[in-house]
């Protein structure tokens, strides 16, 4: 799976749960983490998301965005791209089983608001290329 496919499957509670609730930004995700640490945790929410659809994968992606929250991002993103992510964080942490159960991510990013599609583009781009793997 590729990174985007995969970003994009991933965000399929983001997405939807966005479009639901209108999240605003994340809030209490610090700013100045290592590149490392970023990629680090962005690998385990990968990892989470490729565990499959279930509610116990659901709930590992749950827990691997919350510690990328924790880790936060590092001073050199982009501002869409943070813009992006904060989108991301919030909705993927905000959203129930109820609300992405039987969700896919081909149909996710269509059903995001128009207004987040470019943020959650510009974070699926700028971490493609800040951590490939």
């Amino acid at each position: 799976m590729t990174l985007k496919r995969s970003a994009l499957a991933l965000g399929a509670a983001a997405l939807m749960t966005a479009s639901l609730t209108g999240c605003g930004g994340s809030g209490g995700a610090p700013a100045g983490a290592s590149k490392d640490a970023f990629c680090g945790a962005w690998g385990s929410v990968k990892a989470a998301n490729d565990e499959g659809s279930s509610r116990a994968a659901f709930t590992a992606i749950q827990a691997a965005v919350a510690q990328l929250k924790d880790v936060g991002t590092p001073s050199d993103i982009t501002t869409d791209a943070k813009a992006g992510y904060d989108v991301l964080v919030d909705a993927v942490l905000k959203a129930t089983w109820k609300d992405v159960k039987g969700a896919n991510g081909a149909g996710a990013f269509a059903a995001s608001s128009p207004a987040d599609r470019p943020k959650l583009a510009a974070f699926v781009s700028w971490v493609g290329q800040e951590c490939p793997a």
